[in-house]
């Protein structure tokens, strides 16, 4: 028997509906800003502590992890993403507070339906300077 802390594995059902959402919609300018924001949140949390220099986890390779891999695992991240140990083991970490937020969005219709050109806005600032309000995102 093996000492030390159970082996971390997220299981994820819904892959291929987050996958859908994210990269396989027949609409291709369009894209849900939903999902993009819940792995933007996750990604700038303090992952460091008191470390300087502190990089924020990539949306991109978080995102990745979630619509690829059906077990999130350290290995498995350390595989798709090339990582070290360390790193991958912050991904399982991120997508594991990501997917909860995902599968609660998956399920509201309405959240689901919103989805924003790609190329119009480049982001939530931008959106503000553009003159659309945080009530009104759902009209861009």
């Amino acid at each position: 028997m093996g000492r030390g802390r159970p082996k971390t594995e997220i299981q994820n059902p819904r892959k291929e509906e987050i996958f859908w959402e994210w990269q396989g919609r027949e609409e291709k300018t369009m894209w849900p800003l939903w999902l993009d924001d819940i792995a933007y949140g996750v990604a700038r949390l303090d992952w460091y502590g008191n470390k300087h220099n502190q990089i924020p986890l990539s949306t991109v390779n978080i995102i990745r992890c979630i619509t690829t891999l059906d077990a999130i695992t350290t290995e498995s991240v350390m595989e798709l993403l090339g990582l070290k140990k360390t790193q991958a083991k912050l991904y399982v970490k991120a997508c594991s507070l990501c997917l909860p937020q995902i599968h609660r969005s998956l399920d509201n219709k309405q959240i689901k339906n919103m989805k924003y050109p790609s190329v119009t806005i480049v982001s939530y600032q931008h959106g503000l300077s553009l003159g659309y309000q945080y009530q009104e995102r759902s009209k861009i």
